[in-house]
């Protein structure tokens, strides 16, 4: 239905009636309509995405334009944050656009070396968004509105959980969800924040992978998460409950431990959700070995397949996939 350049086009969003479908590819803002089979490719330029008054050096140095996450909200309001650099020169921009008014996207955060926005997920509807900053060494998860103010921020201590992934913010924007490891240690956890109390729990730990890839229900009744490597998992809110829903067999502890030497941290990916919260999807690559005692990576072969899990019903189907699925209908 499309072919892009690209086998997995990230960052990806839907309009709210999913009929159009958003994402970033080869320099482009790609708008893909599925029912029409066509798409519309707006190019992001060095000029439009690094605002106006910020000093650059374009005529000397080329420019990357990097952008990370996007969201639509109603009226395919467009919020997006992004990196514009050079070899001598970077900066982070957190944007709001079109501006119908101004005619151009209304920068919300401006982040450059020593205080960065790491990650972000937003409300579109309620216009909120929360984000993992980095500034002087610390880390702070704040909550935004959309003209950019903090409305509430918890600052991490040292001794807490430092690199924080994968943020997931609640339908009401009262919690996050996320996930982080503590520098030097090879343990993620899957953590809840309450900005209205200002409390931090650990929900799930893992030993084997120093990930924890989490994605929130459309219904704030699960977190589906992974472990990177050979498990998936369906954590249940109300309950505090965790079940296993999907686990890579085959290989032995010493084959799994050698493919992480070997820098394979990634067979099953972030999970995407069906819009009434009744389907998860993981994308991964099961590995295999092709030969009795493997040694090195051409000894293993690497087979890649959709898994989509029934939440009622905990069924999980395998379809051999040429490609990745990244969202869901």
């Amino acid at each position: 239905v499309y072919q892009g350049r690209f086998v997995l086009p990230i960052p990806i969003a839907w309009n709210e009636d999913r009929t159009r479908l958003y994402f970033i590819e080869a320099g482009h803002l790609v708008v893909f309509e599925p029912d029409k089979a066509r798409s519309i490719a707006v190019p992001f330029t060095a000029e439009r995405y690094w605002p106006k008054g910020v000093v650059h050096f374009r005529q000397i140095h080329p420019i990357r334009v990097a952008v990370r996450r996007i969201f639509l909200g109603p009226g395919e309001e467009l919020l997006y944050l992004k990196s514009v650099s050079s070899r001598i020169q970077s900066e982070q921009f957190l944007c709001l656009g079109p501006d119908k008014d101004a005619g151009e996207d209304k920068v919300l955060f401006r982040g450059s070396r020593g205080h960065l926005l790491r990650e972000i997920d937003a409300n579109p509807r309620k216009r909120f968004l929360v984000g993992s900053l980095v500034s002087a060494g610390k880390a702070e998860l704040a909550l935004f509105d959309y003209a950019g103010n903090i409305i509430k921020s918890h600052r991490f201590q040292p001794t807490d959980p430092y690199n924080i992934r994968y943020l997931n913010l609640s339908k009401d924007c009262r919690k996050c969800y996320f996930t982080a490891t503590k520098l030097g240690r090879n343990i993620a956890g899957l953590y809840s924040l309450d900005f209205d109390t200002d409390t931090v729990r650990r929900l799930a730990t893992s030993e084997r992978s120093p990930f924890l890839i989490s994605s929130l229900s459309p219904n704030d009744r699960y977190l589906a998460f992974t472990n990177g490597m050979n498990a998936a998992f369906l954590f249940n809110l109300a309950t505090s409950e965790t079940c296993k829903v999907l686990s890579l067999d085959g290989l032995s502890e010493v084959e799994w431990a050698l493919l992480a030497e070997l820098g394979i941290s990634w067979c099953i990916g972030r999970p995407a959700w069906s819009p009434d919260g009744k389907i998860v999807v993981f994308s991964l690559d099961r590995p295999e070995a092709k030969v009795a005692g493997p040694k090195k990576l051409e000894d293993f072969r690497f087979r890649s397949y959709t898994a989509v899990v029934s939440i009622p019903t905990k069924e999980v189907l395998l379809i051999p996939a040429r490609y990745g699925a990244c969202a869901v209908r």
